[in-house]
């Protein structure tokens, strides 16, 4: 029994291989640790970065695409336009009436039309300001900054 104590005592007593490192080799063995997770941080942060700019450049090519689609329709819908206009007209003409004066109803009810937008888009033009915001967080839009003076009495 006595002999197990003492190989116990002897085995505790022993030193560690991290005791056995000297100061110098923990904090290089520190440095080392730090540097791979710095490492790993880079590594990270650089392929985060790179898959930005690749969705960067897709969503550029994209939205190009979506701008020629939309020159696209919208020649194809002016098109239909002039088309529609143009059946108008002969149908116009087609119950008798001359067709100066189909193209004058033509002409006036696609003025009537262009106005009715025209409003309406004025009318939402003062949204642009964020006028609600601008009254929430401070001065109402459009108001004058004017420096408050006490009256004399």
């Amino acid at each position: 029994m006595h002999a197990e104590t003492k190989a116990a005592s002897a085995a505790a007593d022993a030193p560690t291989p991290a005791a056995e490192a000297g100061p110098q080799e923990a904090i290089s063995g520190m440095g080392d640790a730090l540097h791979a997770l710095w490492e790993d941080a880079r590594g990270a942060v650089t392929d985060r970065v790179r898959l930005l700019l690749l969705e960067l450049r897709l969503a550029g090519v994209t939205l190009v695409q979506l701008v020629v689609y939309a020159v696209v329709v919208a020649v194809l819908v002016v098109t239909a336009w002039l088309a529609l206009v143009g059946g108008l007209v002969a149908g116009f003409m087609s119950f008798g009436l001359h067709w100066a004066m189909a193209v004058a109803i033509v002409i006036v009810v696609n003025l009537a039309v262009a106005a009715w937008i025209v409003v309406a888009m004025l009318r939402m033009v003062e949204r642009i300001g964020l006028p609600v915001s601008l009254r929430r967080f401070g001065k109402p839009a459009g108001a004058a900054a004017t420096p408050s003076t006490p009256k004399e009495a």
